[in-house]
């Protein structure tokens, strides 16, 4: 796990730049640091040492003659087997890292070295020869890259803050606002910043002499075949790649842990984790307020396993500098988890130097309530005209009930929509239409995208799944964990996002994934081989903090001082008057706005920091 940057193209002083921007991420890396140069292109690299501690890690790396560098983040699983083929092939390594086998790959395969790697990656590789950037991203955008254009020359970094110090213009995106306004993620290729973009998952991006950069997507979910196969079988494959992708991300030089919660994604992973007298340290986040902690749950899942267990508690005083996100993701980051996953990774990182999480589980196998209704609103779609209409009418009646019946309006709003796709996008859309216009000031309705919701929701594929796997998955759960754990050199693995077990799920039909009103039901049936009904029967709960009581009593002179302070410059896209109404609201307890007062304040504070 690393931090790169870099430039090709002219650009005043490129050596000194990128050395600004290497620079601007250490803390990605504070094990090492390298660079390269030549007429055309400079790499700069910090280290965060996981395998082959040893200096001949250091990055970036070259083949043989030194014509292909390689500027790497990440860690590819099955690199030992590519190696052994590599070395039969006649290849000479110098190292023991699984970075140097991406180098003798690109000499194989071309840039179709990407189809043989099996983990998470970003990397920037230059082809001096042929005066060639190759730029690429994993399978699901575990591991980030950002670039920009400037003139001819083009730059690009595993953070945002490291093209900032380029010196890359700092104007808003006014689209990408109102996407995390509306529905809480910048889906790539947008960043909060005109001027910067993400490279989506899945994509290789080629840069060569005369051209414009040319980008492609080398993989997707939706191109998996479907499988005939029932629920036994479904279970024992998932059980035995969930214990293999365990066991490759295991492999390290450094201590390795497993973010707990006590869920089932993450008690699968504890429990693949324990073998060959293996004790893994785990960490579990707790409250003192008993409805949000995962403490109680995650002693009942560990118990009887030989681990050693933490528990990590936090208080209102821990997210009283809300301010911290703004530092660590250059951008107003709108979820609710990643000050708590910042708290808990800070803690870990004092005894381990990798953490295995359970990233991904419910985005693949279908453990959210919008796959659940999704799923029974696309069997019932030849009712859907009845069913909207039924909804709507109780919809109405639950309007006129006051807070107790807020939760009857989550649930009726979306019933109420034409298609399960209508209801879907309303689930996962925190400003709707008729709340955007009422928030958002004249100009800047005027200068947002007039498109729906569901065109950014939903990916490539359009089906059940692909709301969560394709946009929420890589740019807001996994950027939130590869930034919140990064920030601190700390190394964070998916084990639920192995390749093998992602083509399992997408090629299940829904049915084996929902039964009645609960999703995921082939990781429940691996979790009960080794796991009591309490703890595989358990319903979903989000990783998230005590938000909504907060806002009220602790964090209230934040937001007093910040989002409703007077020439607050938020004012320029959403209305002051609406955001105090809601607050009072939210106080008095006639409506629940932690989300958008949330983002809104993020975003007030991303504006003093960045706002020109």
């Amino acid at each position: 796990m690393c931090g790169f940057s870099g430039i090709v193209g002219p650009v005043e002083d490129r050596v000194a730049t990128v050395a600004r921007m290497t620079a601007a991420i250490t803390h990605r890396g504070p094990d090492d640091h390298g660079y390269f140069a030549d007429p055309h292109c400079a790499l700069g690299h910090r280290r965060l040492s996981i395998i082959d501690l040893s200096p001949a890690g250091r990055q970036p790396m070259t083949n043989e003659s030194g014509t292909v560098q390689l500027a790497f983040n990440g860690e590819i699983y099955n690199f030992q087997e590519l190696r052994r083929d590599l070395v039969a092939r006649g290849h000479v390594f110098r190292s023991r890292t699984d970075t140097e086998v991406v180098v003798h790959l690109y000499e194989e395969r071309g840039d179709d070295l990407v189809m043989a790697l099996r983990g998470m990656f970003a990397f920037a590789l230059w082809d001096a020869p042929r005066r060639r950037l190759l730029l690429a991203r994993d399978h699901f955008g575990q591991k980030p890259l950002f670039y920009s254009q400037v003139g001819d020359a083009l730059l690009f970094a595993s953070e945002i803050k490291a093209l900032l110090a380029a010196g890359v213009p700092v104007r808003p995106d006014p689209i990408a606002i109102d996407l995390l306004l509306r529905i809480q993620v910048v889906p790539s290729p947008y960043t909060c910043f005109e001027g910067i973009r993400r490279l989506p998952p899945a994509t290789l991006a080629v840069l060569e002499p005369g051209a414009p950069l040319r980008q492609r997507r080398y993989w997707t979910l939706a191109g998996i075949a479907p499988r005939r196969i029932g629920m036994e079988e479904a279970v024992e494959e998932a059980a035995t790649l969930c214990r293999a992708a365990v066991t490759e991300q295991l492999v390290a030089d450094v201590p390795v842990g497993v973010f707990f919660s006590g869920g089932i994604d993450s008690s699968i992973v504890l429990a693949a984790s324990i073998v060959d007298g293996r004790r893994p340290p785990s960490f579990t986040l707790g409250y003192e307020e008993e409805a949000y902690s995962e403490v109680a749950a995650a002693r009942r899942a560990a118990k009887g396993q030989p681990t050693d267990h933490h528990v990590v508690m936090m208080r209102a005083a821990d997210a009283a500098r809300p301010e911290q996100l703004v530092e660590m993701f250059d951008e107003p980051f709108p979820d609710v988890a990643a000050l708590p996953l910042a708290h808990l990774a800070r803690y870990a990182r004092e005894h381990v130097k990798v953490v295995l999480t359970g990233d991904g589980g419910d985005e693949l196998f279908g453990g959210y309530e919008h796959h659940v209704v999704g799923y029974w609103l696309d069997r019932l779609s030849p009712l859907d005209r009845i069913r909207a209409t039924a909804a709507r009418l109780l919809l109405g009646a639950a309007r006129r009930g006051g807070s107790r019946a807020d939760r009857a309006r989550r649930v009726l709003g979306p019933m109420s929509a034409p298609t399960w796709r209508d209801a879907v996008t309303a689930m996962r859309t925190m400003v709707p239409d008729v709340l955007r216009t009422e928030l958002y000031t004249a100009g800047f309705l005027r200068a947002v995208d007039g498109a729906p919701a569901s065109a950014y929701l939903f990916g490539d594929a359009g089906g059940l799944f692909a709301v969560s796997g394709d946009r929420f998955l890589a740019d807001r759960l996994l950027m939130k964990t590869d930034l919140a754990t990064m920030a601190i050199g700390l190394e964070s693995r998916c084990p639920m996002l192995d390749l093998r077990l992602a083509e399992l799920a997408a090629g299940l039909s829904p049915e084996l994934a929902i039964s009645a009103l609960a999703g995921k039901q082939v990781l429940r049936r691996v979790l009960a081989r080794t796991a009591p009904p309490v703890v595989w029967k358990r319903a979903k709960r989000g990783f998230t903090m005590p938000l909504d009581r907060w806002l009220k009593h602790e964090l209230r002179a934040v937001v007093a001082d910040t989002l409703l302070a007077p020439g607050a410059r938020v004012a320029t896209y959403l209305r002051p008057e609406v955001l105090a109404r809601m607050y009072r609201e939210h106080c008095a307890g006639t409506a629940n706005w932690r989300r958008v007062l949330w983002s809104a304040l993020l975003l007030e504070l991303w504006l003093r920091r960045f706002a020109r």
